[in-house]
């Protein structure tokens, strides 16, 4: 592994909170290699019955986010606040998540 790979890796954990079925899901993401990062649900304030997943694991595609979970509105909310995570913390570089 590169060490500019590693220092992203190490400074990169965030938190995001998204919008979901009525109420907001709290995640922490980590990523876990280039273009794949897990998002662990640290709090859910909605109905129980109608809570997200517990944990996602996301990888960057093309022109959207897939993963471990079917609902591609989710993937891509908790993608793009990685991405502007990505482009606040390298301006000058492209955004190749």
């Amino acid at each position: 592994m590169d060490f500019s790979l590693q220092k992203f890796l190490t400074e990169m954990e965030l938190k995001a909170v998204v919008q979901f079925e009525g109420g907001l899901a709290h995640y922490q993401i980590s990523p876990e290699s280039n273009g794949i990062y897990q998002a662990r649900l640290l709090q859910y304030d909605g109905s129980i019955d109608k809570s997200p997943p517990a944990e996602v694991i996301l990888v960057r595609g093309y022109r959207q986010w897939s993963g471990s979970y079917e609902r591609h509105d989710l993937l891509n909310k908790i993608g793009d606040i990685i991405e502007e995570r990505n482009r606040m913390d390298n301006p000058s570089e492209p955004n190749d998540v």
